[in-house]
């Protein structure tokens, strides 16, 4: 890719949660569908810890059994199980030096279940910890519950990663409950669907009163996007169905998140992130007028 940046590979397990991809979840590990030839691919702990060492990321995940939101109490506990059993293998199989490996925490919204997992990933004391199995539709109140389950019991020396999460005003919440990176496609989904990250709030571009609007996306946003193309002709890109729109909105919204990201960092530093967070949120929050 010739990407001189940090580069994470997932283990493919949060694909579970696609029935066009999963067939089962046995000992040994997850049949996937492959939709190219719907052949049956069987993907180990061995095979993933191969593939990712093959493409030789930054930062590697072990492979973890995930379970869909709403699932019983049974089903977790058998996934904690099969994430347990298959964490262990990983880090035998895992020998690269120069790749970190990351530990993911399941359980589901069990409290014992997150408490019992966590604890586990900490002892194998892999290079970071990952929580997982949240976004993945539940309510949010939901979703910090189980981040609050398993926090207590994570190394604090350890990086904290909180998995499918990419909201701004999420991102900061986690934040402050000691998450440290984060992956989602909120960013990029919402670029893809015409709606644009600002300082003062999101807007969505295809609205009929940026047709004739030679602002940029955001005048305090310094991105390649906003240096050269106004939100006009953004949005006649839109409406001529120009497919490289997509790219310049996705671009704009990532770029938006890592300036995010910066402020949050000088504002933990200089000791001031929560007076950050209640700035950020009582802007960002407007609703487009």
């Amino acid at each position: 890719m010739n990407f001189d940046k940090t580069i994470f590979t997932d283990c493919g397990g949060f694909q579970m949660l696609r029935e066009s991809f999963l067939q089962n979840s046995t000992k040994k590990g997850i049949n996937f569908t492959n939709p190219f030839d719907n052949s049956t691919q069987l993907v180990t702990p061995e095979k993933i810890m191969h593939i990712e060492q093959t493409i030789n990321s930054d930062v590697a995940m072990v492979l973890d059994d995930v379970s869909p939101y709403g699932a019983s109490y049974e089903q977790f506990v058998n996934s904690l199980q099969n994430t347990k059993k298959w964490a262990e293998e990983c880090k035998k199989y895992h020998t690269s030096k120069k790749q970190l490996l990351f530990g993911i925490v399941q359980g589901g919204f069990f409290k014992d279940l997150r408490e019992k997992s966590a604890k586990f990933v900490s002892e194998l004391d892999l290079d970071g910890i990952a929580i997982g199995g949240l976004a993945i539709g539940e309510p949010m109140k939901e979703m910090f519950k189980a981040i609050d389950y398993s926090m207590p019991y994570i190394s604090k020396e350890k990086i904290h990663y909180l998995m499918g999460v990419g909201s701004p005003n999420h991102l900061l919440d986690c934040i402050s409950k000691g998450i440290d990176c984060f992956d989602s496609i909120f960013p990029t989904q919402n670029g893809r669907h015409n709606t644009l990250f600002t300082w003062d709030g999101k807007i969505s571009i295809r609205k009929s009163k940026y047709k004739f609007d030679l602002n940029p996306i955001d005048e305090n946003c310094n991105c390649k996007i906003c240096k050269n193309l106004t939100r006009s002709y953004l949005h006649h890109l839109i409406k001529i169905n120009d497919p490289e729109v997509k790219r310049y909105m996705q671009h704009h919204n990532l770029h938006f998140m890592q300036e995010l990201m910066r402020k949050a960092r000088t504002a933990i530093k200089e000791g001031q992130f929560e007076k950050f967070k209640k700035e950020f949120e009582k802007r960002f929050n407007k609703k487009e007028k």
